[in-house]
């Protein structure tokens, strides 16, 4: 007994540590990539607020986005209609093993319903989270004169200070597990707003090849540059 407490205690101590060295190793190479990014960057865009922001992936949450409505005093982009299908097809999922799950306690087969009862409440959380991504609204409105997200307008923020529209890689070059579990599904990148001050707000995070076509849409809107770290 005594034995099996040290090796749990000399495990969890192991982890702990390759954890705090695996963390701060991923900061330092996130600082050499961002120096990096900028320094090549500055050199094609002759921007100084260039060497200023940040260019490593924010990590969001990554879907596929469309121009909902595009006019020359407003544009509002949404996510395309493959989220709702995702959610409906997690949602259904979790319907059917919660049936199954039904089944097995109608057989008292309780050691099963770990089997059935947990994907099924897994499945549904994952569905309900993209229906609810499914409605996020981005719109650029010229009438008032701001940005803001979500259908509810708040955190507004004002056309004029939008300096750039950054497109930054989603995917993570440091080769941790956390950072090869992020770069699961296909292309990712982010399409953040520059203000002149220097700050970076999160903006789209894009899952697809397709994102500069949706921030050429709003630089044009705004008649501000694309600073792409992609190409």
């Amino acid at each position: 007994m005594t034995t099996l407490v040290i090796i749990i205690i000399t495990s969890i101590a192991f982890g702990m540590i390759s954890y705090h060295f695996l963390n701060k190793w991923e900061k330092k190479v996130k600082r050499e990539e961002n120096k990096e990014y900028q320094e090549r960057l500055f050199k094609r865009y002759k921007d100084p607020i260039v060497l200023k922001i940040d260019w490593t992936p924010l990590n969001g949450f990554y879907l596929k986005y469309k121009l909902y409505h595009r006019g020359p005093q407003k544009i509002e982009i949404k996510p395309a209609l493959t989220t709702i299908i995702t959610a409906g097809f997690f949602i259904l999922t979790s319907l059917l093993f919660s049936y199954l799950s039904y089944l097995i306690v109608l057989k008292k087969a309780y050691l099963f319903l770990l089997f059935f009862g947990l994907p099924s409440l897994g499945a549904f959380i994952v569905g309900i989270v993209f229906l609810f991504k499914s409605f996020k609204l981005f719109t650029f409105d010229k009438r008032t004169g701001f940005y803001w997200k979500g259908r509810i307008k708040k955190k507004f923020i004002a056309l004029q200070e939008i300096h750039a529209i950054q497109i930054n890689s989603g995917t993570a070059k440091t080769p941790s597990t956390r950072s090869n579990l992020r770069n699961l599904g296909g292309p990712r990148s982010e399409l953040n707003l520059i203000l002149h001050d220097g700050r970076r707000i999160r903006g789209i995070d894009y899952m697809g090849k397709r994102s500069g076509e949706l921030a050429d849409a709003i630089a044009q809107f705004l008649n501000i540059p694309v600073w792409n770290a992609i190409m």
